[in-house]
């Protein structure tokens, strides 16, 4: 039941952070252009794929990689929601 709900935690992070996602919206921060719509769907992917195997720590590793990356490249990203969900899950990998 636990995986279960973590697994629904985990997609409904993800899901909210494509939703974040403005199309045709400019980084001014960041040096070279960012696609936050590809990095988005790096870590939907990554998301699926963890969720099917949870013990699997280079998975959880690489999804965790993945959304932090995201945080940092795309500003008009939830940000507060997807990085409290992100060190919740962060401190299941361990």
């Amino acid at each position: 039941m636990k995986k279960i709900l973590f697994a629904t935690l985990l997609l409904s992070a993800t899901f909210g952070l494509l939703g974040s996602c403005s199309k045709g919206e400019a980084v001014v921060a960041a040096p070279v252009p960012v696609n936050c719509e590809a990095k988005a769907k790096k870590v939907s992917d990554l998301a699926v794929a963890y969720v099917s195997d949870l013990l699997n720590k280079t998975k959880c590793q690489d999804y965790l990689n993945a959304g932090y990356d995201f945080l940092k490249s795309c500003p008009t990203a939830n940000s507060a929601d997807l990085k409290k969900a992100l060190d919740d899950i962060a401190a299941k990998c361990k």
